[in-house]
């Protein structure tokens, strides 16, 4: 198909498909003539996957770069693409507000190890779960943190368990490579709108609605929770 084809099926303009050539987001078309290139079905799924990382994923280009590059290498381990997604998510949520004791990180991998997690007591993500627990207590919440810990830890590993579920059946590793991407970034969008949408639910007989006199709720109550 030409480029502007591949625009209309992907409702990508075409200035900004020539952008995404040059930034290496998407391989070159083939070039058939001087002035003609043309694209397959297979550059219509890249650019699709690509532009679902930006628009609802909201990745820079540098990492959606670094994510296709990872694709495309074919000699490179599948654990070293789900590293630059995990790295991704804890570079934009670094929680890190003050010092973190020594009795918080045994606190926090202890937690993780009892619930199954398989990490090293120097590891980052350790650190970011400690990161977390201190400022709990700083704040003055450690109690509310220590009733949801365990609950937290034990969902979030089953949610981890059908995530990689969810990608073993693929036969090759383009296609297991790009579910894992799929997966997890929309995964990570999914979920924090599914636990909105839950809290909002809950909320509706944690905290009634003052209805005043007339029964019904009050016209100034957020939309998302009525």
């Amino acid at each position: 198909m030409r480029i502007g084809e591949l625009s209309r099926q992907s409702g990508v303009p075409v200035p900004t498909v020539k952008y995404y050539v040059r930034q290496g987001l998407l391989p070159a078309g083939e070039r058939t003539h001087a002035n003609q290139v043309r694209y397959s079905e297979a550059h219509l799924r890249r650019l699709r996957l690509v532009r679902a990382m930006i628009d609802v994923g909201k990745l820079p280009i540098s990492t959606v770069r670094e994510m296709m590059a990872e694709v495309d290498s074919p000699d490179r381990d599948l654990n070293g693409l789900l590293g630059i997604l995990s790295r991704t998510f804890a570079d934009r949520t670094d929680t890190a507000a003050g010092p973190v004791d020594e009795q918080t990180l045994d606190d926090a991998s202890g937690l993780l190890r009892r619930h199954g997690y398989a990490h090293a007591p120097e590891s980052a993500y350790v650190r970011d779960v400690a990161d977390v627990m201190a400022t709990f207590r700083r704040l003055g919440h450690g109690d509310q943190l220590e009733s949801f810990m365990d609950t937290y830890a034990a969902a979030a590993m089953r949610v981890a368990e059908v995530d990689l579920d969810s990608i073993s059946g693929f036969a090759d590793r383009e296609s297991t490579a790009e579910a894992m991407i799929v997966g997890t970034v929309l995964g990570e969008a999914l979920f924090s709108a599914m636990r909105r949408l839950g809290q909002a639910t809950v909320s509706r007989t944690t905290f009634p609605q003052d209805t005043g006199s007339t029964g019904e709720a009050r016209p100034d109550a957020p939309d998302r929770y009525r």
